[in-house]
């Protein structure tokens, strides 16, 4: 995981890619994917992430992240074992699929 996080700081690096940019960019993805893991439950995320529950509701506002329905997973996990999980769940009706408050 060292090395791999360390190529991918390298990367960056030589592709100019600004600090702000890459600190957005993560925030934005590890709440996209804590969300996946919990099937869109806030609550259950932010615990995950040592967050409290109204800061994240803040941070998915701010990025723009939208609620997934289960069954449905955003790139770049949709061919992870958190996708994997959420596929085997039970499939809900699309009314029961809204976002928790």
């Amino acid at each position: 995981m060292r090395e791999k996080l360390n190529q991918l700081i390298a990367e960056m690096l030589e592709k100019g890619i600004h600090y702000e940019d890459a600190q957005r960019e993560f925030e934005r993805r590890f709440i996209t994917g804590a969300l996946a893991r919990s099937r869109g439950n806030l609550s259950h995320a932010a615990k995950s992430l040592g967050l409290h529950r109204n800061t994240l509701s803040r941070k998915v506002a701010q990025y723009l992240i939208k609620p997934t329905p289960l069954g449905w997973c955003p790139p770049p996990f949709e061919n992870t074992e958190i996708c994997l999980l959420r596929t085997t769940a039970r499939q809900l009706p699309l009314s029961d699929k809204l976002s928790p408050t």
